[in-house]
């Protein structure tokens, strides 16, 4: 974080569906976030998590649906964390994304992906991620079920579904 345990945020109130971040980060992640941080010896931290409710999907939440912030990556220093560091850092100390295993990403668990039949695999998808052995060069990948994506087509219609399915 930066120091001192001074926290700036990139929210305005210009989304009103937004408007509860900042509060929820202190009250969720800040505190657990700020130990990490001194512990490592980190002086700056860019913190990419995912703002959601049980009944959110693909950036509608409904306003009396309890929120939550799961952290999916962390940047110290401006380089970001591979998977293994990743989970050593933050795996029971603030929540994270779901860890399923250890995978090949090949078409037959894209196809399970979308399928919805990978254990533990939450509704949206899995976002899967590798660090390349010979570099510090991160690599994602990522997979969203049928379920999904057969929601957001219907919440949001055909072209502007397609473009939140390709994002």
């Amino acid at each position: 974080m930066e120091p001192h345990g001074r926290r700036s945020g990139l929210l305005d109130d210009s989304n009103p569906q937004l408007a509860s971040v900042p509060q929820l980060f202190e009250a969720q992640l800040g505190e657990a976030l700020d130990r990490v941080a001194r512990e490592s010896g980190w002086q700056n931290v860019i913190v990419y998590y995912e703002f959601w409710g049980a009944q959110s999907v693909a950036g509608l939440h409904v306003p009396e649906d309890p929120k939550f912030l799961t952290v999916f990556d962390i940047a110290p220093q401006g380089e970001m964390l591979g998977p293994v560091e990743f989970r050593r850092a933050l795996e029971d100390r603030v929540p994270i994304a779901p860890y399923l295993g250890t995978m090949n990403w090949t078409r037959g668990l894209v196809e399970q992906i979308r399928r919805g039949e990978l254990p533990g695999l939450p509704f949206e998808g899995a976002v899967a991620k590798a660090k390349e052995r010979r570099s510090s060069e991160i690599i994602r990948a990522k997979a969203k079920t049928q379920a999904w994506i057969e929601r957001v087509l219907e919440i949001h219609g055909a072209e502007r579904g397609q473009r939140l399915i390709e994002s």
